[in-house]
């Protein structure tokens, strides 16, 4: 039996995802209980997990070590070629299958199609570990364009895409063109724990 989850990704940098992936944590732990943070790539000093920590109160061994971590704020396969590290997905996946059976929210880093390597981006996370997505857009200029960019790809990837998380200043026409354009639920942050109800039963 596969590990359970959610896949939280993003438009780009700096939209939400760890407020939104602490949200769903929360959501997720007054309704059914156990749930973890698996960060599997992290860059920059800023460590997402200990953020997590400090917004839900989760622990170890719900809070998981991430595989890669590397202090320069860019691109992971940059950050990587610094230390002279490569990213393999197949590591990310063994750690994936050692953590406990409980729900996991898996954070990715930056946008969907941020590159690990030469030949791996962070949507082939979530391909490998066989979790939905939820995509998180920040409701600003551009966004349009880059949510649906993001979820062609998603798709073009054979990802299931749960839905789309509008953080930022409420923008209900904005949610409302998405939801009609992609034909998927399309929410922000406040209405997370009815929409989750919906999608895990």
């Amino acid at each position: 039996m596969s590990t359970p989850g959610i896949f939280v990704t993003g438009t780009d940098t700096g939209v939400g995802k760890t407020v939104v992936s602490g949200l769903l944590i929360s959501a997720i732990r007054d309704w059914k209980g156990q749930v973890g943070y698996f960060k599997p790539v992290q860059t920059g000093s800023d460590s997402d997990t200990q953020t997590i920590a400090q917004l839900t109160g989760l622990n170890p061994p719900s809070l998981a070590v991430p595989v890669y971590e590397f202090p320069e704020p860019i691109a992971p396969h940059r950050a990587a070629s610094l230390h002279g590290a490569h990213i393999e997905i197949e590591k990310i996946q063994s750690a994936w299958e050692s953590l406990p059976k409980n729900f996991w929210i898996v954070e990715g880093a930056g946008g969907i199609c941020t590159p690990l390597s030469n030949t791996t981006q962070i949507l082939d996370i979530p391909k490998a570990l066989e979790l939905p997505i939820v995509i998180v857009a920040a409701s600003r200029l551009g966004t349009i364009n880059h949510t649906l960019l993001t979820y062609q790809q998603a798709r073009a990837k054979g990802l299931r895409v749960l839905g789309i998380i509008v953080t930022g200043e409420e923008d209900p026409e904005l949610v409302s063109y998405l939801k009609k354009g992609l034909d998927l639920p399309a929410i922000s942050k406040s209405e997370i724990p009815t929409w989750l109800k919906g999608v895990l039963q």
